[in-house]
């Protein structure tokens, strides 16, 4: 199965949680990405960590261009672009583009610059 980018060039990071486990700085740089395969593997810049859960939470810091796929992200930074299928996203920055989902809940604490459109699921902006 060809893995789905959820994280696309993180800037800025000072931290990723997967799943409560806090990965290795040494690994996080700035462009880093993110994938994870439909196996659950994930891989940050080459890098697998291993994770035994069948639900993936990520949470990080820093600016990130798109996040993308169907797995819950936490972000406290800014984000360009969101376009998930399925999956609660939080941002505790500004979406400097749009919005995009199929279902799941979408949480932004600062402004939107782009475009909204969900299939179903709530999204609040500005809370």
């Amino acid at each position: 199965m060809n893995p789905f980018t959820i994280i696309s060039n993180l800037r800025n990071s000072s931290s990723i949680t997967i799943n409560g486990k806090v990965v290795n700085s040494n690994i996080i740089s700035d462009g880093c990405n993110i994938t994870i395969d439909g196996n659950n593997n994930v891989v940050i810049n080459g890098h697998s960590i291993e994770v035994n859960d069948k639900v993936i939470n990520i949470v990080l810091t820093g600016n990130v261009d798109k996040i993308s796929g169907g797995h819950n992200v936490n972000v406290t930074g800014n984000v360009n672009e969101i376009n998930v299928g399925s999956g609660d996203v939080e941002v505790e920055g500004d979406v400097l583009g749009g919005i995009q989902t199929g279902s799941g809940d979408v949480e932004v604490s600062g402004s939107v610059h782009g475009s909204i459109k969900t299939g179903s699921g709530d999204i609040t902006v500005g809370r």
